[in-house]
Formats: structure tokens, C-alpha cells, sequence
């Protein structure tokens, strides 16, 4: 049996597709039979027309997991709720409930005229979506905090990452003290958002200290960032990640 990863919302879209980039990130995972949806991005309308030309009906998702409060992670949930004709289960990192009062800067923010069509719940340890798709308790970084998602595959872990806030290191910690492995491969973003050849080439000596060779990188990694981590780890170990990419896993 196999698993899909296929990117929805990226600032990088696939050459000669009717597909938008944009700010934020969004990944569809098919596994165990269930459709997950990990982020929205950060408008709907893009999310929307990705999800037409992707051909992804937002009432055939299971769920919709939610890594950070961030805008450009949770800003296109409206797209889902109001084509939906049930309501959706939506797993979120506890700071994703964002700061209280009529004005915040980050968070989910559902319209009330959709507030029936979402279950929102918080992670607050191990979830298991399903056999083979679980999410990590939330991990702090300053002013937040981040949830992943680890597909089990037949070759070891994989992490789908919406931004790495904590930094990889914390996140292969969490997933080894669970499963037993570090990571076998690493999908999303690193959060080096302007070149920082510092960073990049420790996160790329860390990769390689674990032995994940199988990086698809995307939204705030840098396109800079991305190639001085291919000059560590080689193009062959290190990929891009735009809208209407796919990876498959057997699990």
C-alpha cells in the first residue's frame, strides 16, 4: 500500500499548470483509506482554485490538521468550510487559538456564518489519525508552538513540516523518542526565509548526521537556502516542492 503526499499551496507552483502560488502552504495526504489536508494557506480563493484544478472535493477530506496559527498556514480554512456540506474535524496547535480579544494577529478565525461546519479541536500530545498518520505534540518556539505530521512508512519515519519554528533537531528528537527512528525523509518548510548560509549548512550537516537523505523543501525555505543545502547533501537528496508535486511511500 502506498502513501501520497501531494502539495496544494506553495509559493511555487508547477511551470505550464493553471496553478497559483502564493504565500503560505498546504499539503493533501492520502493514507489508510483517509484524505488529510495539513495547512490552508493563506487565502482562500488561491486555495480554492488549487483545489479545483487539483480535482481534491473539500467534502472527500477527513480532516484538517492545522500546524501553527500563522496566517499563511490557517488563512485559507474558509475555502473548505463553505464548500463543505458537513461540518469537518479540525486539529490545531494549542497557540493556533490565537490571542484573545477582537483583534488578533495570528490564529484560526472562522466567520460565524461557518461555525457550524467546523469541530475544532487542540493537540496536546501523540495523535493518531490513523495507522500510518500521526501528529506530534506541540513543540514551543517563541510566541508559539507547532504540530507535525509523521507518515509511517515502510522505510522509517517521514515529517511533513509546515514551517520548523523549533528547528528540525527538536522535531527528529520527538519523532525518534517515539517511533525509534530519525526521520528517513523531511517534507516542507525549514524556516530559513533569506539566505543564511550559517543555518543552511547546519541544518543540511544535521540531515546528514541522521541519514535523511530525501529532502522536499518548500515556503519559507528560501530558494537560497535550498541550493546551499543541495551543496552539502547533493541535488539528488534535495528537491524542490511547488503545487502539483507529489511523493508517494510504501507503508
Amino acid at each position: 500500500m502506498k502513501a501520497r503526499i501531494l502539495c496544494v499551496y506553495d509559493e511555487g507552483a508547477l511551470e505550464a499548470t493553471p496553478f497559483i502560488g502564493a504565500k503560505g502552504a498546504s499539503m493533501l495526504i492520502e493514507v489508510d483509506g483517509q484524505r488529510t489536508l495539513f495547512g490552508t494557506g493563506m487565502r482562500s480563493r488561491y486555495l480554492a482554485h488549487n483545489m479545483d484544478h487539483l480535482e481534491i472535493d473539500p467534502e472527500s477530506l477527513d480532516r484538517v490538521v492545522v500546524s501553527h496559527g500563522h496566517r499563511d498556514h490557517v488563512g485559507g480554512l474558509g475555502a473548505v468550510l463553505s464548500a463543505r456540506r458537513s461540518p469537518i474535524g479540525i486539529l490545531a496547535s494549542p497557540s493556533s487559538a490565537g490571542r484573545k480579544g477582537p483583534i488578533r494577529s495570528h490564529g484560526i478565525r472562522i466567520p460565524s456564518e461557518l461555525a457550524d461546519m467546523a469541530r475544532v479541536g487542540y493537540v496536546e500530545d501523540w495523535t493518531a489519525l490513523s495507522d500510518n498518520l500521526h501528529i506530534t505534540p506541540p513543540l514551543p518556539f517563541p510566541g508559539g508552538d507547532e504540530c507535525f505530521l509523521v507518515l509511517t512508512t515502510a522505510d522509517g519515519p517521514v515529517v511533513l513540516s509546515g514551517c520548523s519554528h523549533c528547528g528540525p533537531e527538536a522535531v527528529a528528537e520527538t519523532v525518534r523518542d517515539r517511533f525509534g527512528r530519525d526521520p528517513r525523509a523531511y517534507i516542507g518548510g525549514l524556516h530559513i526565509v533569506r539566505r543564511d548560509k550559517v543555518r543552511a549548512r547546519a541544518a543540511a550537516e544535521f540531515f546528514k548526521g541522521i541519514g535523511c537523505s530525501d529532502l522536499r523543501l518548500n515556503h519559507c525555505t528560501c530558494p537560497a537556502a535550498i541550493t546551499d543545502i543541495r551543496g552539502v547533501l547533493g541535488s539528488d537528496a534535495v528537491g524542490d516542492f511547488h503545487v502539483g508535486m507529489a511523493a508517494e511511500y510504501g507503508v
